[in-house]
């Protein structure tokens, strides 16, 4: 009589196989939750139509404080909350800060067709050729403020 020897070590390989993309695909599940909190934009972005900001005039001090005095206009038919602007020193942009205060956004209400006037520092750079401005409209569930995507400007200048 002649015996058949079963191969059971083949069908343990599999069950290892299969363990082991089960717990690859709970690990990276595991990660991934972890990591979306850490991942998400410092302000949440929307589609605001109609928005639009427009720098009417400029002036820069070329001496110690180096200060940015900027006009800025809401050309748009809502009224935005306030902006954010980036300045570009030829290499790449740096958020800027009002002067006198701590935040990287100006926080002021500015409704359809009123001008703004702002000083802001920009010692740390020194040379400027390029601004970007960003508008800001309300805050979202989380108390971040809404930047309009489609309301960036960027405009050359010398200073």
């Amino acid at each position: 009589m002649i015996k058949k020897r079963m191969n059971k070590r083949a069908i343990s390989i599999l069950i290892v196989y299969v363990l082991l993309i089960t717990l690859a695909i709970v690990m990276s599940g595991i990660v991934y939750s972890w990591l979306k909190f850490y991942a998400q934009k410092p302000f949440a972005e929307a589609s605001c139509r109609d928005v639009s900001l427009i720098i009417t005039d400029y002036n820069c001090t070329y001496f110690s404080p180096f200060t940015l005095n900027l006009s800025i206009q809401n050309k748009g038919r809502f009224d935005v909350d306030g902006y954010i602007i980036k300045i570009n020193n030829g290499t790449r942009d740096y958020n800027v800060k009002e002067k006198g205060t701590n935040l990287n956004y100006v926080n002021v209400k500015m409704e359809s067709g009123n001008v703004s006037s702002r000083l802001f520092d920009y010692s740390a750079l020194v040379n400027i050729a390029a601004i970007e401005i960003e508008a800001i409209r309300g805050k979202d569930k989380y108390g971040r403020n809404i930047l309009c995507e489609n309301s960036v400007i960027r405009q050359s200048i010398s200073c």
